[in-house]
């Protein structure tokens, strides 16, 4: 007689961007007793149940996937009833949501709906008063954390002020141009 050799089929892989997690979902006749997630080949925290492996990867990384390719490289080695093991490679998309750049009070408030952080480059060009000539800040960087809202204040005392915003979403640079101040 052939032996019994287990099936187990792949019903979902995806990024949960509410938790920060990977989430693969297995149906099949034998219950996941162990298992391990490597993200680029680096051991991450993940918990398991019979059906389901939980990936949990630094934030951090995660927002750096989301500014470049926007795939996460997956790997799940699990053991299957302790009889058998399950080898899995996966690309995953990280979805998540555009920056919610404003101006709240005279001041530019950039918040991030997402649970990872992303980088943004920001300047002012402003002015003093009416008749001036317009000057202009440095670029400077700042990371705005998952769930936060970031307050950039404009040149002190400037009446006149325009915020340029920048930032990378799956390697295409999104930017917004937004009046601070006028008058």
């Amino acid at each position: 007689t052939k032996p019994y050799l287990p099936t187990l089929y792949l019903s979902g892989a995806e990024f949960d961007p509410r938790e920060c997690t990977i989430v693969i979902r297995y149906v099949g006749d034998l219950a996941i007793s162990n298992a391990s997630v490597y993200l680029n080949g680096v051991l991450v925290q993940s918990t398991y149940n019979s059906t389901h492996v939980i990936g949990y990867p630094p934030p951090q990384v995660v927002g750096e996937v989301f500014e470049k390719s926007g795939n996460l490289n997956v790997s799940v080695i699990a053991s299957l009833n302790s009889i058998g093991r399950l080898y899995g490679n996966y690309s995953i998309r990280v979805h998540g949501d555009y920056l919610r750049i404003s101006v709240v009070n005279g001041s530019l408030a950039i918040y991030n709906p997402n649970c990872f952080p992303i980088n943004v480059i920001t300047s002012f060009q402003y002015a003093y008063g009416i008749g001036e000539s317009w000057r202009y800040t440095n670029i400077s960087s700042v990371t705005v954390n998952g769930f936060e809202t970031v307050y950039v204040e404009p040149p002190e005392g400037s009446r006149f002020v325009y915020a340029y915003v920048t930032y990378l979403v799956w390697g295409e640079e999104r930017w917004q141009m937004l009046t601070v101040r006028y008058g």
